[in-house]
């Protein structure tokens, strides 16, 4: 039996014709070639759920006239864009890897004192942002008139465990949201309310699945989820 999917990434309404039997990861190899985005980088929820590749349509209840929703995630660049520059880490692998023997150990030693810099600053934030917490919580109406201003909900390195829904109430106009590096085991429901929301950073936290609200975040303008590694 053929299935006529329609797909929703954004604002964008694709149309996705194919068998009941195929794979999610055969519908994600379509998707590559009409979006660009690589099978890797895709999420794709129904019903508020998110599809195993290995599973075929039929066994996720994927009906005929069904709406998916695309979610792009973070990790290596849509095609055509070209790649970030290699960090720290991937420099000292690159100087510690089989190709770089016979190379003066001054590459191994650089990569090494870079990687252990950058360690070592990424726990310096850490430690000032879980001082600061307090200070910072009893300043969230300036932190408020900051995001109405930027349109950009900075929340990064503050050691949450979770995030006040009043917090974000009234925030309509926001385009960003930055939830990284914290320790929230669920996405406020009030995110959900961000009607302007597109982008969206959630890594280096503890969720799973069921802590991700999929179905209503994807209903909106969300085109961009950077998400826990896991």
């Amino acid at each position: 039996m053929e299935l006529q999917l329609t797909i929703k990434n954004g604002s964008d309404n694709l149309p996705i014709a194919l068998s009941a039997s195929s794979t999610v990861l055969q519908l994600k190899q379509q998707l590559e070639q009409h979006t660009g985005i690589f099978v890797r980088n895709q999420k794709l929820i129904y019903k508020g759920k998110v599809l195993e590749d290995s599973a075929s349509l039929e066994f996720c209840r994927v009906s005929n006239g069904a709406k998916l929703m695309l979610l792009a995630t973070e990790g290596l660049p849509v095609k055509g864009q070209p790649p970030a520059a290699r960090n720290a880490a991937q420099q000292c692998a690159a100087a510690l890897s089989p190709a770089a023997k016979g190379k003066p150990n001054t590459a191994v030693a650089t990569g090494n004192s870079l990687l252990a810099e950058k360690m070592a600053n990424m726990a310096a934030a850490r430690e000032a942002a879980g001082r600061s917490f307090t200070a910072a919580a009893l300043n969230i109406n300036e932190r408020r008139a900051a995001w109405v201003k930027t349109g950009v909900i900075a929340l990064r390195d503050m050691q949450l465990a979770e995030i006040q829904d009043d917090w974000l109430q009234g925030l309509t106009s926001a385009k960003a949201a930055d939830f990284s590096h914290n320790r929230l085991s669920a996405v406020p429901s009030s995110t959900c309310q961000l009607s302007s929301l597109s982008s969206l950073k959630l890594s280096s936290n503890c969720l799973q699945d069921a802590g991700v609200p999929w179905q209503q975040l994807c209903s909106g303008g969300l085109t961009w989820c950077a998400l826990p590694n896991r």
